[in-house]
């Protein structure tokens, strides 16, 4: 048998028993685990570069894969990544806390999400919306108050206020200013129909 002929054999044979080649091949991994990470481990010390970059575009080209093995070694190593999570934290609270604050204030529609979900919960109401939401709902509205109509840092006002039973859904929802907000206060007033948008 030649070469050509030895490879047209082969991959025929793979062809036709892909199934059990992939059993075997998945058995075998399972078998030998440890004798891989030591090989892969060892393999990405003499050449890290070309690991970082087989590695790069083997996720680019197989994005589910990457996405469930990713998952897995999480779950493989969910208590070890816990206690380091923890462990920095301790080291450095002040630096964390910083970063927090950073991102609340440069996030706000986060936080207000973030704080309406959790007013409703306390309160038994349930409902939640999602930063995109909220973003979305004060763009609609040209980034204003719907009642003073200013261009201005805006807040989730309920409609119908958690204390009168209202959600924290979005359809729940409306931008107001914090001076109108706090004028309105426990009042139901839907400022939306006064705009004429919906």
């Amino acid at each position: 048998m030649t070469k050509e002929e030895q490879r047209i054999y082969n991959k025929n044979y793979r062809q036709k028993n892909l199934k059990k080649l992939r059993a075997q091949s998945k058995a075998n991994a399972a078998l030998h685990k440890e004798d891989k990470k030591k090989y892969d481990a060892e393999r990405y010390a003499t050449n890290p570069e070309k690991a970082k970059i087989r590695s790069g575009k083997w996720g680019k080209e197989n994005p589910e894969k990457k996405k469930q093995a990713n998952a897995e070694w999480y779950q493989e190593n969910k208590e070890r990544i816990t206690i380091k999570a923890r462990s920095d934290y301790e080291k450095d609270k002040g630096k964390y806390k910083a970063r927090m604050k950073a991102y609340r204030e440069t996030h706000p529609e986060v936080d207000q999400a973030k704080h309406a979900k959790r007013r409703a919960e306390k309160l038994g109401n349930g409902g939640s919306f999602t930063a995109k939401e909220w973003t979305n709902l004060c763009r609609h509205y040209g980034n204003k108050c719907l009642d003073c109509g200013k261009k201005c840092k805006l807040q989730a006002d309920h409609i119908v206020p958690l204390s009168k039973g209202g959600t924290s859904n979005i359809d729940n929802i409306q931008p107001l200013c914090g001076p109108c907000n706090n004028r309105k206060h426990t009042k139901t007033i839907d400022f939306r129909r006064r705009n004429g948008k919906r």
